[in-house]
């Protein structure tokens, strides 16, 4: 943001973003967004309470294995 050839740039495409979001809103009274803030307030929960995908089966979202995740460990028993 403190690069005056990039940060101005970043602002403008925010501003153009949220204008045509409220554009797109106009029938639900958006004008501003002060018209929608903490709508969805209810649905806020402590990050301990997001539901997650169970560990092994989890791929960052993706179906298919992605390039760069390391294939599950696997740990030999302990010989005594």
């Amino acid at each position: 943001m403190l690069d005056h050839a990039i940060g101005p740039n970043v602002i403008k495409g925010l501003l153009a973003g949220m204008a045509s979001f409220l554009d797109r809103n106009a029938e639900r009274g958006w004008k501003s967004l002060a018209d929608f803030r903490g709508l969805r307030r209810d649905f806020v929960v402590p990050h301990s309470q997001i539901k997650r995908p169970e560990q092994f089966d989890y791929r960052g979202g993706y179906e298919e294995e992605q390039e760069g995740y390391a294939a599950p460990a696997t740990v030999a028993p302990l010989s005594s």
